[in-house]
């Protein structure tokens, strides 16, 4: 199973954009919805409003 951090990449992975630009926009991305810290955990560790802001 993928971390969020992981989950929120997979759109930009799939579009080509280099891991080190993904890494960077997620994490500004998660820090801009309040869940910076967050990014390790899986969903299933996320409450459903975290989940629905990971999707």
């Amino acid at each position: 199973m993928l971390t969020a951090l992981e989950n929120a990449e997979f759109t930009l992975l799939l579009s080509g954009i280099p891991k080190d630009e993904r890494r960077k926009r997620v994490l500004e991305l998660f820090n801009k919805i309040g869940l910076s810290g967050l990014e390790d955990r899986k969903p299933g560790k996320l409450s459903g409003g975290q989940q629905q802001r990971v999707a």
